[in-house]
């Protein structure tokens, strides 16, 4: 993603070199190119933005088989995982989210369970589904009734 914040980049950069941690690397400013070459080569991966409203990347990356470890709040806990533990992970505390990617990273076959099922969640969130959905929507007697009474028109 884009970098934002500096000071909290040097921040994560100064605890990896205190802590000698040799398999986490940050990409700042990555191209769109770089981040689909990274989710193919991953696992995993930990989305650690707490009350996400949605998180696309989250399914990009699911539907290049990464697992999502995803903090217990917003959209992506809500909408996406759909508050269960099927297509992914969800942590409240940061000791919670090490022990989930541990558990999967040390289960090959937990992994792979894990994972195709987050490749078929991902579908959920496809272009064509969208269009279905907002079909089913438009098309609806409820959704005549709120729009034409939001808009202040009444029909007999």
């Amino acid at each position: 993603g884009s970098l934002i914040d500096k000071d909290y980049y040097a921040y994560l950069n100064r605890i990896i070199e205190k802590e000698r941690i040799s398999n986490v690397k940050l990409w700042p400013n990555a191209s769109f190119e770089e981040l689909h070459s990274l989710r193919l080569q991953s696992k995993v991966y930990l989305h650690a933005r707490l009350y996400e409203p949605f998180g696309i990347s989250i399914v990009e990356a699911m539907a290049l088989g990464c697992v999502p470890v995803v903090h217990r709040s917003g959209g992506p806990w809500y909408d996406i995982l759909e508050r269960r533990e099927i297509y992914g992970y969800a942590y409240s505390s940061v000791t919670e989210a090490v022990t989930k990617i541990k558990t999967l990273l040390n289960d090959p076959n937990r992994y792979i369970e894990k994972a195709l099922l987050a490749l078929q969640r991902s579908k959920a969130f496809t272009y064509e589904k969208f269009s279905e959905s907002l079909y089913e929507v438009l098309n609806s007697s409820e959704f005549r009734y709120v729009f034409l009474r939001d808009c202040n028109t009444f029909v007999k």
